[in-house]
């Protein structure tokens, strides 16, 4: 038998994730407020937009309480890839309902799946369907269409880049087995800097 704590400092490594600092800017304009979350990862675009046009609001009678309130609520990022920082206020001390803050925080937030993705090379399964099959008949592999064209590489993770380290190609394709038991292949654009996946 094995007897074991529970050990939650140990539980919550395991389910550990990374998030991304991001520094906070709300500030008033002429027509409302613009709310910027910019990473601290400078590869990163900042993520902002303009909230709150049009709205009618009144100056808070309390100040400080009122700009703690935006404070947190605009802090709060919850399940998404990033965590506040930092946040400034440029404004006045309006008096601005939680759930309008909340709505605001998510309408600039919810571009970051797209955002990110973008950024890291990775495209949706229904854009990569449509690029695949030029970039395989480009670089001469098979034309079947691919689930996923991709800037990061399991070869040069492994050290085995064709275009530093030369690697013989009979150990191809290699294949990825997901948790579900489901086998996906990879297949390599080198030409392009490109790994490209395909159900097995």
């Amino acid at each position: 038998p094995l007897y074991r704590n529970l050990d939650v400092e140990f539980t919550k490594n395991l389910h550990s994730e990374r998030k991304i600092p991001v520094d906070i800017l709300f500030r008033e304009t002429e027509n409302g407020f613009e709310l910027i979350y910019t990473p601290l990862d400078t590869k990163l675009y900042p993520l902002m937009g303009r909230v709150g046009e049009g709205l009618s609001l009144e100056l808070a009678k309390n100040e400080s309480k009122a700009l703690d309130t935006i404070r947190t609520q605009l802090t709060k990022l919850g399940d998404t890839p990033y965590i506040a920082r930092s946040i400034q206020i440029d404004s006045k001390p309006y008096f601005i309902p939680i759930s309008i803050l909340n709505q605001w925080r998510r309408e600039v937030l919810k571009t970051q799946t797209e955002n990110i993705s973008q950024q890291s090379g990775l495209y949706s399964v229904s854009e990569a369907v449509c690029q695949a099959k030029p970039v395989c008949q480009q670089s001469g592999l098979s034309a079947k269409r691919s689930l996923m064209e991709c800037k990061y590489c399991i070869l040069h993770e492994l050290g085995h880049c064709r275009k530093t380290n030369p690697y013989p190609k009979d150990k191809e394709p290699r294949y990825l087995r997901l948790k579900t038991g489901k086998k996906l292949k990879l297949t390599f654009d080198c030409k392009n800097c490109q790994m490209l996946v395909d159900e097995a």
